[in-house]
């Protein structure tokens, strides 16, 4: 027999231990890209939505938020926080099946 029944038992351990770093590591990066995706999503979302016509007069810093287009802009903050609170919920429900499974 080329291992005890000690070594095969910490070497199917470790291997488990393995399989579920590298399925942490797909599910983090593929929630980055989600993330990211997510974020120009949004980012695009408001300049389409929000278009302030510029006058040359420099004096744009808030007043897009008084014009009739305002509409747009707090819908985009609405989505914006609704995904961010989903986000969180799932970054919740990944940690609490990972403190489960070890």
């Amino acid at each position: 027999m080329k291992y005890t029944t000690d070594e095969a038992l910490n070497e199917v351990l470790k291997r488990g231990q393995e399989m579920k770093s590298q399925h942490e590591r797909k599910l983090i990066s593929t929630m980055a890209t989600i993330a990211g995706v997510l974020t120009f999503a949004l980012i695009g979302t408001l300049g389409y939505l929000v278009r302030v016509p510029v006058d040359g007069s420099g004096k744009q810093y808030g007043s897009f938020i008084l014009s009739s287009e305002a509409g747009g802009y707090v819908l985009v903050a609405v989505l914006a926080f609704v995904l961010g609170i989903a986000f969180t919920i799932l970054v919740r429900l990944v940690k609490k099946n990972r403190k489960v499974m070890q």
